[in-house]
């Protein structure tokens, strides 16, 4: 079971029960989702990564419909990597966006974050929740 902790109009976040994962859930409305609301959104999600420390990251991104460009890419990179780092993220779960550019560019964010991070978390890509969830639970 888990809780909702925040919610826009563009995602939803909840915390299990054991606050051991916390998950995103984005939704369709991503596509009219503007820079200045998408960077509002990274440090609210800093600021809940630093108060619940969760062990596991669940990014269900099967609606997201919001483009990143390269520029984005990196600062995301930059702002909230090194956070997940410090709380002591063990896994990192990512479901594909059902748009292909979207999960092209979600692609775009795991690859630069593989190759520019020496201690990175663990970081899969899955087609469904379940088998994310099993994956985090092979660790608890």
């Amino acid at each position: 079971m888990s809780k909702e902790i925040y919610k826009t109009k563009y995602l939803i976040c909840n915390l299990s029960d054991d606050k051991e994962v916390l998950t995103n859930v984005f939704q369709p409305e991503t596509e009219y989702m503007t820079e200045k609301e998408h960077t509002k959104f990274i440090y609210e999600l800093i600021e809940l990564s630093l108060k619940y420390k969760p062990k596991y990251f669940l990014d269900d991104s099967r609606k997201m419909k919001y483009l990143y460009p390269p520029k984005r890419q990196e600062w995301i990179i930059s702002v909230l990597i090194p956070i997940w780092i410090e709380i002591g993220l063990k896994k990192y779960a990512q479901i594909y966006s059902e748009e292909i550019v979207a999960q092209l560019a979600g692609e775009q964010i795991i690859d630069e974050a593989k190759e520019s991070i020496s201690n990175l978390f663990e970081i899969k890509i899955f087609d469904n929740v379940q088998d994310a969830e099993i994956w985090f639970k092979n660790n608890y």
